[in-house]
């Protein structure tokens, strides 16, 4: 403990003296007189309260230090995904990691360092090491590592790391291993060779169908180490084989992928998933991996999109030839001329007379100067009253104060009336990546990279509250935060807005690239396609996480209630019946908790293997509201065995640039001996300070009273006063 003040030494002494000379002073001589003994006490009470008031004009500062021994800290991690189950010469991943954790070496280990247990898989989270389970459904090996870091032990001195390095969630570790302040030390688990397997490698197909339109589903078969031999790929519909087709594969041991397309013809409308499986052949590494499923949505008629162009431009073109391509659906544009009349293609219509039946609404660069207050008001009831889906992309030529008539159409509001042109290029935002607007076969990221810039209005447009940002933009290599592209989804329909231009630029500069030529077509089918399937007139929205879930999994849902106004509604009774499709008679029923401003949300636990369709029923002071129902898969999980061997490359840079070592299975004893064996695996001392400021503390104050009070008091007792 320790005390100081802001002032000298000398001073607080001189202070404390004084204050109590005064006391001697005033009580030298007292009426009437006391005894020495009680004139003493007075002296000392009246002395000691004067000192504090000088010396809390001192600023009296009171220390406290304490030392505590800190022990080392490993953490250790286990990658608890299914990619663990795996055999690698009939020896099981995870069976491998078990006999680690429970070696001599870690065992040895602990005695000399704490241990702080984690297991991660799409998340991490504290475990002990008898009770890790490998079911996890994705490897995030970059947000286990970000978790730990984040949530330090005392003395952390690295991080032993158990996985097969194939990570298929989140961004790449490498990056991450590169920031870490700890060193890596990485026990590879699995073979590095790849194996005898064969699987579905990518399974294509549009997420909506029409009734009686065939529809392309489209794969490719990953072949290893099996030889020359006759693989059988089948398409089903739900469990009624539709087609088959024989692949033949070369007698090469390398792998190799084999294309391989069904045409689909869905007969009625609703839900469908389709699997594909390939057969198996004897001796493969799993048969996990052969099959592959997607839910498709199929609707029932032709989609009717009516196009309002502002001006001709190359984006006009770009979407009207890229609608035109595809039979599903029938586009008519509406081109707007200068006496602010409409020239329709491809024959003489009325937009009076088409806009109402249609299906929904492109905005290209409208409205334009031309653009009568008439036509935007009849385009805003029409929009409204119809819930319309509707998608806006600007324009050079777009009439910023007219665009205002209709704001509450889309999912912006405009923050400046004029245009300033920049070339800039669209960035994804991280979040969003897994939306069906930006999630493309291949890399999705890497994708957006590669497209050329397009045009923008930096300070022009400003995100609406309840919009959600797809995409910002990066001018000149600095990122900026203002929305490119957004969406809303409303009661009853969806709204997409492009605030910038130039698109057309992402269709014929981007054809000249092999990863990018048919970026455009199948872009704009997933933004046609998501503003179309639609939810009219639901007031019960009911949906799962989603379609596929890995055995083990939970079983999370949200829902939306509104009422008859489609006005959000907060106490309504919204229950969910589960039926499993493979069981006649497993029922399981579960109830939703209010979440607020009409969401709701509800999980099922983990479900055994199989498809199960869902029955939700809301209802409002007993009186029933609306009903919806569903389907999702559980157990069809291919993420964790698309890749078979060992990531051995990444994991050795990881422990390089993290400043640890690398070992695999065989070597792991040899590894943590070598960690049991750093000069930095020792106990640290720690040293902690409290201070307080004794003339701001209350406490300081209530004694200075006390000491007055009880000298009034005495002075009363005494016949003083």
């Amino acid at each position: 403990m320790n005390i100081s003040f802001q002032t000298s030494l000398f001073i607080v002494v001189l202070l404390a003296l004084s204050a109590f000379a005064a006391a001697v002073i005033m009580y030298r001589y007292t009426v009437p007189p006391v005894s020495p003994g009680r004139k003493r006490l007075l002296m000392l009470l009246r002395g000691t309260a004067l000192a504090a008031i000088l010396l809390a004009m001192c600023e009296p500062l009171l220390q406290f230090v304490s030392h505590a021994v800190e022990p080392p800290v490993i953490a250790v991690a286990v990658d608890a995904s299914l990619s663990m189950t795996q055999n690698d010469k009939n020896v099981s991943r995870d069976v491998l990691t078990r006999e680690i954790l429970n070696s001599n070496a870690v065992h040895s280990l602990s005695a000399k360092a704490a241990i702080q247990w984690w297991k991660f898989s799409v998340a991490a989270s504290r475990t002990s090491p008898d009770s890790i389970l490998f079911n996890g459904a994705a490897t995030n090996i970059t947000q286990a590592l970000t978790t730990i870091v984040q949530n330090p032990a005392p003395n952390l001195q690295g991080i032993l790391l158990l996985t097969d390095g194939n990570y298929n969630l989140g961004s790449n570790p490498l990056y991450t291993a590169e920031k870490l302040r700890v060193p890596l030390f990485i026990i590879g688990i699995g073979d590095t060779v790849e194996q005898k397997d064969v699987s579905i490698s990518k399974l294509i197909a549009n997420s909506v169908a029409y009734v009686e339109t065939s529809l392309p589903v489209e794969g490719a078969l990953k072949v290893t180490g099996i030889g020359k031999t006759t693989l059988t790929v089948s398409l089903f519909e739900e469990n009624d084989l539709l087609a088959s087709k024989s692949i033949e594969t070369s007698a090469s041991d390398d792998i190799t992928e084999y294309p391989f397309q069904f045409s689909y013809t869905p007969e009625s409308a609703g839900t469908k998933k389709l699997r594909v499986t390939v057969s198996s052949v004897s001796g493969e590494l799993t048969e996990k991996n052969n099959s592959r499923s997607v839910m498709i949505k199929v609707l029932k008629n032709k989609l009717r999109i009516v196009l309002l162009a502002g001006a001709p431009n190359a984006d006009v073109s770009a979407v009207t030839g890229t609608l035109e391509e595809d039979k599903n659906i029938e586009a008519v544009l509406f081109l707007q001329k200068p006496n602010g009349e409409f020239q329709s293609f491809p024959e003489e219509k009325k937009l009076q007379q088409i806009l109402p039946s249609a299906d929904c609404v492109m905005l290209l660069g409208f409205p334009s100067q031309w653009t009568t207050l008439s036509t935007l008001q009849f385009l805003t009831e029409t929009i409204k009253n119809r819930q319309l889906p509707l998608l806006f992309i600007a324009s050079r030529t777009l009439d910023l104060s007219k665009t205002r008539q209709i704001e509450s159409l889309l999912p912006f509001t405009i923050a400046s009336e004029r245009i300033d042109e920049q070339p800039v290029f669209a960035v994804p935002v991280k979040t969003m990546l897994y939306h069906p607007l930006l999630s493309l076969s291949g890399n999705t990221e890497t994708v957006w990279e590669k497209l050329p810039p397009v045009y923008y209005s930096i300070s022009t447009f400003k995100a609406k509250p309840e919009a959600t940002v797809l995409f910002t933009v990066k001018l000149q290599g600095i990122p900026i935060a203002s929305p490119f592209m957004l969406m809303r989804s409303t009661a009853g329909s969806r709204t997409l807005a492009i605030t910038g231009y130039g698109i057309f630029r992402w269709k014929l500069l981007a054809a000249a690239s092999e990863e990018t030529k048919n970026f455009f077509p199948q872009w704009f089918a997933a933004v046609t396609r998501w503003l179309s399937v639609r939810d009219a007139d639901k007031r019960l929205r009911i949906a799962p996480e989603k379609e596929f879930f890995a055995q083990g999994e939970p079983i999370d849902f949200s829902a939306q209630a509104y009422n008859e106004s489609f006005e959000p509604v907060d106490n309504a009774d919204i229950s969910l019946t589960l039926h499993s499709l493979n069981n006649t008679h497993n029922e399981t029923a579960i109830t939703f908790q209010s979440n607020g401003t009409g969401l709701y949300s509800a999980s099922a636990g983990a479900l055994p293997e199989g498809d199960y369709s869902f029955l939700g029923i809301s209802s409002l002071d007993g009186i029933a509201m609306d009903s919806v129902r569903g389907r999702f898969t559980v157990g069809e999980q291919q993420l964790e065995f698309t890749e078979t061997k060992m990531n051995k490359p990444l994991l050795i840079q990881m422990a390089e640039r993290s400043g640890g070592m690398f070992a695999d299975e065989r070597h792991a004893g040899e590894m943590i001996q070598k960690i049991h064996e750093m000069k930095t695996l020792l106990p640290q001392e720690k040293s902690s300070v409290h201070e307080f400021e004794l003339w701001n503390l209350s406490i300081f104050l209530s004694v200075i009273i006390l000491l007055f009070g009880i000298e009034w008091f005495l002075r009363k007792r005494f016949g003083m006063l």
